[in-house]
């Protein structure tokens, strides 16, 4: 974030249910946060934005742009599901299961297994310890919905409407979303794919510096810089 805001405001958005934030009465659903963003912004004095959005984050932000695309300036997306019932490892799928689910559930609480759990997240460094708390904030309900409105999704047959100019990140190493995803949006008008090679399913955590360079010279307007090696 602070890269980010060497060009403007920054605001990162805690989902409820996750985090620090309150839970909802609502169900946990993409297209119910994505509707929470819009709300967000309207709370905010926000009009128009660029829109960064992360894993279910990076769903969420698409979702928000296929509805808004008159509210979204630049649209990033990095380790995005795209199609839900291709999207994510057999992980994921294991855990949008009711029994094992809830047992995932439970371990999550024990702070060696939280530990253990966020080696899947990147490859080649640790994630931050920070991250792994958020782990044991979230709620049941929250962790079900939402995986089993990840694996619901059906953008693939949208994102030829998308008018919004986007950046697509995919990590060749996520251990948590498909990357070839990415192959869905290589040939939509308006959005530019970048893989990063020997990449765990958080690049700004493990390429900060490539990754930073690349949002910065996306939001900006530049062409973006050959990828590194």
């Amino acid at each position: 974030m602070p890269a980010l805001q060497s060009r403007g405001r920054v605001i990162a958005v805690d989902w409820p249910g996750f985090g620090r934030s309150a839970c909802s009465a609502s169900p946990y659903t993409v297209e119910g946060y994505a509707d929470l963003l819009g709300r967000i912004m309207d709370t905010l004095g926000i009009p128009t934005a660029a829109v960064i959005g992360h894993s279910m984050g990076g769903a969420v932000a698409l979702t928000f742009a296929l509805r808004h695309p008159d509210r979204v300036k630049k649209l990033m997306l990095v380790c995005a599901p795209i199609e839900g019932r291709y999207a994510f490892r057999w992980r994921i799928v294991l855990l949008s299961l009711p029994i094992l689910g809830w047992l995932a559930f439970l371990l999550s609480k024990i702070g060696l297994v939280r530990r253990i759990a966020a080696r899947h997240f990147t490859l080649s460094v640790p994630i931050y310890p920070e991250l792994v708390g958020d782990m044991a904030r979230c709620t049941y309900r929250a962790f079900m919905q939402t995986v089993r409105s990840m694996r619901r999704l059906e953008l693939a047959r949208e994102i030829h409407a998308l008018r919004v100019p986007t950046l697509a990140i995919a990590a060749e190493c996520d251990k948590i979303v498909n990357p070839s995803q990415a192959d869905l949006l290589r040939d939509v008008p308006g959005i530019l794919v970048r893989i990063y090679a020997s990449t765990g399913h958080c690049p700004p955590v493990e390429r900060p510096s490539d990754f930073n360079r690349d949002a910065l010279s996306f939001l900006a307007g530049e062409q973006l810089p050959p990828p590194s090696a």
